[in-house]
């Protein structure tokens, strides 16, 4: 039977999705931002998920923290969410940087730590072909993402923190996107590519909105509940429900 908590996140991320979907630029705006509110339950869910799935591997685990870490990450991206909201609903115009990016820049290093440990706990044969596998995906995100979305905002005539922060989100993507196709490369064909390739599928959707929101941004086309934050909605109940997957996988392994 499917636990309550996740049956609440599939419900809640149904109908944000579908409301998200009936919204457009002229729609109330504060319609707008409750369903950003409802994105960030989610993502507050997810997070509730994530260290609930980590207990089944325990803490001290690979596994467990892993998905510690990457709940960490979910929830700082959460509370950014929250401030955005704020932001938003206040009618005030929402600045850049802002307090909002403290939470979304967070959610870097603890979710791509937990990538990390996700990827160094796959017991695999170090050989040239393992090595290729896990280098070339890499390489391959960086030599496509860079030229587009990185070099031309090296040069950019903004204040220096928001040249950073321009940098360093897309950055980020790559370093998700980096892991997740290595762990999918790697577990193909494994009893641990189900579990750990729902999780990097959550990843690389969460770096396609990301890449979205950027360009729609960039040329004034985005609003809040426009078709960029359904995306975002997916990715998180995707991770969310991966790491739900994998301690669920966990427990029936250990029944056998």
């Amino acid at each position: 039977m499917m636990p309550k908590k996740i049956l609440l996140l599939s419900i809640l991320t149904v109908l944000t999705v579908i409301g998200m979907m009936l919204q457009t630029q002229d729609s109330p705006a504060l319609t707008r931002y409750l369903l950003l509110l409802n994105t960030t339950i989610i993502l507050f869910i997810c997070t509730w998920v994530g260290v609930d799935s980590a207990r089944t591997f325990t803490f001290k685990s690979a596994f467990g923290k892993s998905l510690f870490y990457i709940s960490i990450g979910l929830l700082s991206w959460g509370l950014g969410n929250l401030v955005w909201f704020f932001y938003n609903i206040s009618g005030s115009e929402v600045p850049y940087p802002s307090l909002a990016d403290i939470g979304y820049l967070g959610t870097i290093p603890f979710a791509a730590y937990g990538l990390f440990l996700l990827l160094k706990s796959v017991k695999v044969k170090l050989d040239a072909k393992t090595v290729a596998k896990v280098i070339i995906p890499p390489l391959l995100v960086f030599l496509v993402i860079f030229p587009i979305f990185i070099y031309e905002k090296l040069f950019e005539e903004v204040p220096m923190l928001t040249k950073i922060l321009n940098v360093v989100y897309p950055l980020g993507d790559v370093v998700f996107l980096s892991f997740a196709l290595a762990i999918l490369t790697i577990t193909y064909g494994s009893m641990l590519f189900k579990s750990l390739g729902i999780i990097s599928l959550g990843f690389i959707i969460e770096a396609v909105a990301d890449f979205a929101f950027s360009y729609t941004t960039s040329i004034g086309a985005y609003y809040t509940a426009s078709w960029v934050d359904i995306i975002f909605t997916i990715a998180f109940f995707t991770i969310g429900f991966g790491m739900y997957h994998m301690s669920k996988s966990m427990k029936e392994v250990a029944k056998k």
